[in-house]
């Protein structure tokens, strides 16, 4: 099995594909393993001990890792592969094309992060200005705050329009970071010797909604403004690449299929959402449609996927567990009487001084102690745990443990249906319905 790609998607499914038996090879063009989860994303959100750790433990598995290479379409053609996962990723820069953009002073967001995770960007003096609103903008502008800088964000739309996560944005808040909202980029000023002193911006007005909810913006044509900056990055986006072999994703396919029977596509190459959290279940998802491909079996997704959202269940494709089926229990059908109310643990913080001079960890995460008492708030909502409510409240004694001892037998004979086991059941696991007859 082939898997071009060591990002998110691609360790993902090369994990599943070697758990189900598949000899497994990832190719990395660069030198280290770990794609966008090594170069993109800074240590103080991903320590990359903790990355280095993973990988050790797929090499430990069995899978091999192949750097400093792309697999050919003859090498793949004449090689001893079945199939093949291409979790290439979106790393093409969506070029703004602003004046005066080439030159000394001007980054763009995934290139500058690259530097940064590799220990090879110095300190940063004077005034940054990032441009984007997306997660790279949040990481290059939090990364150029510890290097030292004073750090801008300009956007063209408003801050509930921020495709970054919410958190990050307000812990960038919290450390310095300074917003401009409503500001559409239009050209990198220059002094006579090259070098960045400011960026031209034209003032932007909300419209209507656009297909991915946000407010579409217009260009005020008089209103215009300079912010002064010494650096540039550019966060404007990225898209996939062409994809290798003159492969194509089926539009719309849920298994990751391409108009070549034995390729197969993951992560942010056929998700439009891109996100690491995406790009792992994309990465189950391939490894789900490669071995149903190489043993002839139809995937049936009312059967392994998970109620409530988009993820599968392996266990479920492997009919080693069957995923419950009934509605979701809401939380009015939970009796919170028998649970005393405990307040969310907070994780552990690094303190401000901690964060703006280094590239620590800042969510320590939970103590032992913190996680058993999060796991204790759970309240396994629809779950019959075997408290007994529904034995003891019974007034006509119509509820009786099995023989087993595993779940309960109902006397209908004798059950006058006043429902008291059903309002007294802790997890609303019990559900009456009436029948006509």
């Amino acid at each position: 099995m082939a898997i071009l790609g060591s990002g998110p998607a691609g360790l993902t499914a090369s994990y599943y594909l070697r758990r189900m038996g598949y000899a497994v090879t990832v190719f990395e063009r660069e030198r280290e393993v770990g794609g966008l989860l090594r170069h993109g994303i800074p240590s103080y959100r991903l320590p990359k001990g903790i990355l280095d750790r993973e990988i050790r433990n797929l090499k430990i598995m069995g899978i091999k890792f192949v750097t400093g290479k792309t697999l050919t379409e003859s090498e793949f053609e004449a090689g001893s592969f079945d199939a093949a996962v291409l979790a290439t990723g979106a790393q093409k820069f969506q070029d703004p094309k602003l004046v005066h953009q080439e030159g000394e002073g001007v980054w763009q967001a995934l290139e500058f992060l690259k530097k940064v995770n590799q220990g090879e960007m110095g300190s940063l003096k004077g005034k940054v200005l990032v441009v984007g609103g997306g997660n790279a903008a949040i990481d290059a502008a939090r990364s150029s705050l510890r290097l030292g800088a004073e750090v801008t964000v300009a956007y063209r739309r408003t801050r509930e329009d921020m495709p970054a996560f919410d958190e990050e944005v307000e812990a960038a808040i919290e450390e310095g970071v300074r917003f401009t909202f409503l500001a559409a980029p239009q050209s990198v000023k220059r002094d006579a010797e090259g070098h960045v002193v400011g960026m031209g911006f034209a003032r932007a007005k909300l419209g209507g909604l656009d297909a991915s909810g946000r407010h579409r913006i217009t260009v005020e044509s008089g209103e215009t403004f300079i912010h002064d900056a010494e650096t540039v990055i550019l966060a404007t986006g990225e898209k996939p690449e062409k994809l290798p072999w003159g492969v194509e994703p089926k539009p719309g396919d849920s298994l990751c299929e391409t108009n070549r029977e034995n390729v197969f596509v993951a992560g942010d190459v056929v998700g439009s959402n891109r996100t690491v959290a995406y790009a792992i279940g994309w990465g189950k998802r391939a490894a789900v449609a490669v071995d149903a491909f190489l043993k002839s079996k139809k995937v049936d997704f009312s059967r392994i996927g998970i109620p409530g959202g988009e993820g599968i269940s392996m266990r479920a494709y492997l009919e080693r567990y069957q995923i419950p089926g009934g509605s979701t229990v809401s939380f009015e059908e939970i009796n919170d009487f028998y649970f005393p109310e405990i307040k969310r643990s907070k994780p552990r913080h690094l303190t401000l001084t901690q964060r703006r001079n280094g590239f620590g960890e800042v969510v320590k995460g939970m103590s032992a102690m913190q996680a058993l008492k999060e796991a204790n708030r759970c309240f396994h909502c629809g779950d019959c745990v075997m408290c007994d409510n529904c034995l003891i409240f019974c007034p006509d004694v119509a509820i009786t443990r099995t023989e087993s001892g595993e779940g309960y037998e109902i006397d209908l004979d004798h059950c006058k249906g006043c429902g008291i086991c059903a309002r007294e059941c802790p997890r609303g696991a019990i559900v009456m319905m009436e029948e006509n007859i």
